[in-house]
């Protein structure tokens, strides 16, 4: 096991050196970004817990689709500032384009997390609530997001939803 988390761990950190070589694909350096997120959080922690071999998939999938919809805001304020030849998601199809698209990939995430409770004995009710919930704060964030929004909106904000998250789970573990 520690031996796989090594080279998973070398696996990551590779992606995450391909990274400055993708920031002049716009809407490709975003899912990379929620790629190589959500492959260090699934198949890196996730698969150093015992029990979890069984998920690591759909929880690598839900939080790929999690993370990209997180970022919106992020593309939506960057795109002001980024060349326009990089074709971010809002340079290329527009604010309220990239909102829907932030808000499909909150629901498709929502619909995963229904699913997986409703197949998986192991998830608790409360931790459901907790990701609609958060799920939900993501939206709003996506519905607030626009270019005259202060950097601090999403450096301060949008950043702190996995935060609120976190304490969450705490607060009703």
């Amino acid at each position: 096991m520690v031996d796989s988390i090594k080279i998973q761990m070398v696996i990551a950190t590779g992606m995450v050196l391909v990274y400055p070589f993708l920031r002049k694909f716009g809407v490709v350096k975003m899912f990379w970004v929620s790629f190589v997120i959500a492959y260090l959080t699934a198949f890196v922690f996730i698969n150093a817990l015992p029990g979890f071999e069984g998920i690591i998939g759909l929880e690598f999938f839900k939080r790929f689709l999690f993370v990209s919809a997180l970022m919106i805001p992020f593309e939506i304020y960057d795109s002001q500032h980024d060349d326009t030849t990089l074709n971010t998601l809002p340079q290329k199809f527009g604010i309220a384009n990239a909102k829907k698209a932030g808000y499909l990939l909150v629901l498709l995430y929502v619909v995963l997390e229904v699913v997986n409770f409703n197949f998986n004995e192991n998830v608790k009710s409360q931790y459901l609530v907790i990701a609609i919930v958060i799920a939900i704060v993501n939206a709003i964030a996506i519905k607030f997001s626009t270019l005259e929004r202060s950097q601090y909106y999403t450096s301060f904000w949008v950043e702190s939803i996995p935060i609120l998250w976190w304490v969450l789970l705490v607060l009703f573990q």
